[in-house]
């Protein structure tokens, strides 16, 4: 036998190995559909399939986390320090300078001292919180209570100070003042909305401001809350 015969009797051997082997398997699996693979080959099926990926995708859609490291830069955005320069040119808070200063609280005054308690404000837009001051009283015959402003914004310096001097400007404003009558302390407090450090008075003025919309109140008169 030579080797071309050795070769086509394998060959032959082989493709009837090979028929016999592809007619036991569609004997035993029959036909495979995706709707009846889970019985077929005990798997997923397409529903179960499409329901996981459309977890991962929203999964990945609700991270919100930089899952991918993006910047803004590359988003399109801009950086923190080109936005701090470009802010500056653009109008600020405090170019309408509206303050408006609820009448503080204090406690009940103790020897020749006043602790006043800690309020929120709106100084030039702005919405700024004075922290608790104790305020050492003298026998003056009127000291002025006053929220004293330094620094810039937003990083303001702010406290409660107390001054025999009844001067006001638009970082000193009068908040009360404390009355001294035969030994003992009188404290007055008011609250005052302003533009600049001029305060918008009750006092009438003209005829009717309006209060309430379509009809004009008695001439003369502010609604009162706009003072508290």
């Amino acid at each position: 036998m030579t080797i071309e015969d050795l070769l086509l009797y394998c060959k032959v051997r082989f493709g009837e190995y090979k028929a016999q082997i592809f007619r036991l398997i569609k004997s035993k699996a029959g036909r495979v559909l995706h709707a009846g693979d889970s019985d077929k080959l005990e798997g997923l099926s397409l529903a179960d399939l499409i329901a996981i990926m459309r977890g991962e995708v929203n999964t990945h859609e609700n991270n919100h986390n930089l899952p991918h490291g993006e910047t803004l830069a590359q988003l399109g955005g801009i950086t923190k320090a080109t936005f701090d320069q470009r802010a500056a040119n653009y109008f600020p808070k405090d170019g309408v300078p509206i303050s408006k200063l609820p009448a503080p609280t204090a406690l009940p005054i103790s020897g020749s001292s006043i602790t006043v308690n800690a309020s929120n404000i709106v100084y030039c837009g702005r919405k700024v919180a004075v922290p608790a001051q104790a305020l050492a009283l003298s026998g003056t015959v009127r000291q002025y209570i006053k929220i004293t402003m330094s620094g810039q914004p937003p990083a303001y310096g702010i406290q409660y100070t107390l001054s025999t001097n009844p001067g006001e400007d638009i970082r000193n404003m009068i908040v009360g003042w404390v009355d001294y009558s035969n030994g003992s302390y009188v404290p007055t407090f008011f609250g005052s909305t302003r533009i600049g450090y001029a305060v918008i008075s009750t006092t009438p003025r003209g005829l009717g401001i309006p209060t309430s919309a379509g009809s004009q109140a008695a001439p003369s008169s502010t609604n009162p809350g706009w003072y508290s």
